[in-house]
């Protein structure tokens, strides 16, 4: 299970460490957001609390593994957002009622950019897990992009 250079890459494996890593990073990427709106200026919050989630589902992506279902220590398919179809149409579910409701709740909002880009973001992730899971279900388990 290690790589080319004999060393195994970050993972996370346990459901304890998902559960961690779901429960603190969402957290720290609203505190980084908030220093940003701090040393930047008030516009900087919104991008930075979207630009630090996006980065939090990357990594979850990337690191998140299922040893049952797929080699650990190789890269994932840049196109493969988790282990199985299911849990892909879960979150890409969620995503997508997100992005759903944030545009349901626009008219009328203040900052009505920020909505928008929020919802479009997580529009595209939403799109981009179910993607995933239709082609893990189709049985493209090789990586091809």
């Amino acid at each position: 299970m290690s790589g080319p250079d004999g060393r195994v890459p970050w993972r996370v494996l346990t459901p304890s460490g998902k559960l961690a890593y779901l429960l603190l990073a969402p957290v720290a990427a609203v505190l980084g957001a908030v220093l940003l709106g701090v040393a930047l200026g008030e516009w900087a919050f919104v991008p930075g609390v979207i630009v630090l989630q996006v980065v939090v589902v990357g990594v979850a992506v990337r690191t998140f593994r299922d040893a049952d279902v797929e080699d650990v220590a190789a890269p994932r398919a840049p196109w493969r957002m988790t282990a199985r179809p299911t849990s892909g149409f879960v979150l890409g579910g969620l995503f997508l009622v997100e992005s759903v409701s944030a545009v349901l709740r626009a008219p009328g909002q203040p900052d009505l950019w920020a909505v928008l880009l929020a919802a479009a973001v997580s529009a595209t992730l939403g799109v981009a897990f179910v993607r995933s899971s239709l082609r893990l279900r189709a049985g493209d388990h090789l990586g091809r992009p």
